[in-house]
């Protein structure tokens, strides 16, 4: 693997140095977001133009896919009594056998999981435990302590780049 050494930070001395490097920032942040609408609106024509062209073969793969079924479906009795597919050439076609799990008629899964729950027979639910993170923000330093938590206060750098009017910004301040 290529290691990279990481560029040195720029010298900010002053705040107008500050200033100067915040609107450098501004401009190469709206040359790549630029960069990246151009990158978007190119991969949206490629999606739309692949969903035109793709149509039409779509639509054949269907019906060849309907002729198939209907073959086998027809002739279901001769070529599927001793088995259930035919290996050929080109591919191989057959009848799959599933089950399904689906709820009685007028029924829902909301139903099915109340009368599970009534019934006892939970070990049909499936219950996925999480932390709740939020609510231990709301917790002391002891109750942390108990569970083998900690609060830790963390200051990270920040900046936020004025994005209107960058470039007439620009222009003014030479």
């Amino acid at each position: 693997m290529i290691r990279k050494k990481s560029a040195p930070p720029v010298a900010v001395t002053s705040v107008a140095e500050a200033d100067r490097t915040l609107r450098e920032m501004g401009r190469l942040q709206l040359a790549l977001d630029e960069l990246d609408r151009k990158a978007r609106d190119r991969i949206h024509e490629i999606k739309t133009r692949t969903v035109k062209d793709s149509a039409p073969l779509a639509e054949r793969l269907k019906e060849l896919e309907a002729g198939l079924n209907a073959f086998a479906d027809s002739h279901r009795e001769t070529l599927f009594a001793e088995r259930r597919s035919i290996a050929l050439v080109f591919g191989a076609f057959g009848w799959r056998k599933s089950t399904l799990i689906k709820p009685a008629p007028k029924g829902t899964w909301a139903d099915i999981l109340s009368r599970i729950k009534e019934s006892g027979l939970t070990r049909a639910v499936r219950i996925r435990e999480d932390v709740d993170r939020d609510e231990l923000h709301r917790w002391s330093d002891e109750e942390l302590r108990l569970v083998g938590a900690r609060r830790m206060v963390k200051e990270s750098f920040w900046y936020e780049l004025a994005r209107e009017g960058v470039t007439e910004k620009a222009v003014s301040h030479g």
